[in-house]
């Protein structure tokens, strides 16, 4: 699966996991912010639909509510969505 392919799939699930009803309550209802869940997702998302394990730089394009955040930036974010949900 090219990159371009790979995106347009993670971002169109993306979206459509972020409007679901059952996620927009846990996501009220938790100690996570929208853009903590959105790179829960993408980390969990990509990782199974990619032929082989994606970068963290390569995960942090596929945002769309903060795009084109750094790989730092990712991380960061990734580690207190973890935290949040422990």
């Amino acid at each position: 699966m090219n990159n371009l392919h790979l995106k347009e799939n993670v971002q169109k699930w993306l979206t459509q996991s972020i409007n679901d009803p059952i996620t927009k309550i846990l996501a009220k209802n938790s100690n996570i912010s929208k853009t903590q869940l959105e790179t829960l997702l993408i980390d969990v998302l990509a990782n199974n639909m990619a032929e082989k394990p994606l970068k963290n730089e390569e995960k942090a394009k596929l945002r769309l509510l903060k795009a084109g955040v750094s790989r730092g930036s990712f991380n960061r974010t990734l580690r207190q969505a973890k935290r949040n949900v422990i």
